[in-house]
Order: structure tokens, then C-alpha cells, then sequence
């Protein structure tokens, strides 16, 4: 099926997610080899794990980009942020988390624009952003408990 001339900022809004996804994910598993100290062993596990989440948002970003937009997914890294400390990595990360889901939110303004266009990716793009969304959230959650907030 030929898909109308649609979607370059959604596609740019996908790839952008995508970048930070790559750039989330690297900086979790490089996070959880530089932590030290007393819990050092708790809070390696739940980066790894967290870090494996990106990674599945990092595929399902690229399926959406490829297979329902028919475009090209990113191989660019968005920003990481180094920290040297258990408090300051899990600090650096909420933020990080927060960014993701505010992107996730503009993203899915423009899905709502491009809504007329995309009759039969919308609601599996929607629901993917969405789903994404739901999981940072619960990520934010965890890394607040490891802070003790």
C-alpha cells in the first residue's frame, strides 16, 4: 500500500525518541558498572534491568519508524550524562526518565495532528507511545525508591 506524503515531523519526533532511547540505554549499563558502595549490587541489577527496557523501546521505536511510517530509524545517540555517585546516578536518570515521557508527550501531539494521514498506523503508534510512557513512569517510580524518596 502507497502511503500518502505524510509524517516527516513524526518521523523526526520517532527518530529523536529513538536517539535518546540509545543514549538511556547506554547510559544505564555504563551507570551500573560506575556504582560503588553499600548497595552497589542492588542498584547494578535494577539498571540493568531498566536498561533492558530501553532496549525494547529502542525496537519497537525502530518498527514503528520502519514498517508502519516507512521511513529510516536513527543509528544517532542523544545525550548521556555522567554521574559519579549512587544519588547523583539515580538523580541524573530521573531526570532523564522525565525528558523521555515529556518527549513521548509532544510526540503524541503530532500523532494527534497527523491523525487524518495515518488511518491505519494511528492507533498502533498511539498505543506504542503510550505503552512507552506507562513504563518510564513505573522507571521513575523505581529509581525513587532506590533514592528513598
Amino acid at each position: 500500500m502507497e502511503t500518502p506524503e505524510k509524517t516527516p515531523q513524526l518521523v523526526a519526533c520517532l527518530n529523536s525518541a529513538l536517539e535518546n532511547e540509545h543514549a538511556i540505554y547506554a547510559q544505564y549499563l555504563s551507570h551500573a558498572k560506575t556504582v560503588k558502595g553499600v548497595d552497589a549490587r542492588l542498584v547494578n541489577k535494577r539498571m540493568r534491568r531498566l536498561a533492558g527496557f530501553h532496549r525494547l523501546h529502542q525496537k519497537k521505536l525502530r518498527h514503528l519508524i520502519g514498517d508502519y511510517l516507512d521511513a529510516v530509524p536513527s543509528m544517532k545517540m542523544g545525550d548521556t550524562h555522567a554521574a559519579d555517585s549512587i544519588d547523583s546516578i539515580l538523580a541524573t536518570n530521573i531526570k532523564c526518565e522525565g525528558r523521555a515521557i515529556d518527549n513521548y508527550m509532544a510526540t503524541l501531539d503530532v500523532l494527534e495532528r497527523e491523525k487524518e494521514n495515518l488511518p491505519y498506523e494511528y492507533c498502533k503508534i498511539d498505543y506504542a507511545l503510550k505503552k512507552m510512557i506507562r513504563d518510564d513512569q513505573a522507571h521513575i517510580a523505581t529509581l525513587k525508591k532506590l533514592r528513598g524518596q
